[in-house]
């Protein structure tokens, strides 16, 4: 074989071109326009995921509700007892 066919079919020009324009149509699917729709298209499947994660972040809003609220109830309940301790120690000693 001569150098020049056997560069030929080293290089597998048609291949090449094809898997060249394979990607080229690929490429196309996925720009402008039609990328939008398909993400349009996967967020208007992924409604169960949707619903999961709303579920998640109530759940932990929640969460953080209820411990700032016992926080909070926990500092008066400790303000309370702080300034009910003098008064319960003078009725036990009698002062």
């Amino acid at each position: 074989m001569s150098d020049a066919q056997q560069s030929g079919n080293d290089l597998n020009t048609d291949a090449n071109l094809k898997r060249i324009g394979d990607l080229e149509s690929f490429k196309k699917e996925y720009e402008g326009k039609e990328f939008d729709k398909k993400v349009l298209l996967s967020i208007q499947d992924s409604h169960t995921i949707r619903e999961e994660v709303r579920k998640i972040i109530t759940k932990t809003l929640k969460d953080k509700f209820n411990w700032v609220i016992y926080a909070f109830c926990g500092l008066i309940l400790t303000d309370l007892i702080i300034r009910a301790i003098p008064h319960i120690l003078n009725l036990i000693t009698g002062n």
